[in-house]
């Protein structure tokens, strides 16, 4: 008798350990999704970064007139997507 209860005890506390355990591999499971998902919003905005720092770049190597022209360009089709708008809307 005395060894089955020492038994049935072992048992339970064994369960228990597996039982935390199957819970730690869990947690981990979860951490590590975390950290691919954060890897990979990583890449994209370093990707983003690179893309801004390479049209700084080009922006500022281009001549101001060059610059004058594009701000122009850039108005006269805002105000044309104003006017579009407008009488749509």
């Amino acid at each position: 008798m005395k060894i089955r209860k020492e038994f049935k005890e072992r048992a339970a506390e064994l369960n228990e350990k597996i039982a935390v355990a199957r819970q730690i591999e869990e947690q981990i499971a979860k951490i590590g999704e975390g950290v691919k998902r954060w890897q990979e919003e990583k890449v994209e905005i370093e990707a983003k970064i690179a893309g801004i720092e390479n049209f700084q770049k080009l922006v500022l190597e281009q001549q101001d007139e060059v610059i004058l022209e594009f701000i122009k360009d850039l108005r006269r089709r805002m105000k044309e997507q104003r006017s579009r708008n407008s009488l749509s809307g």
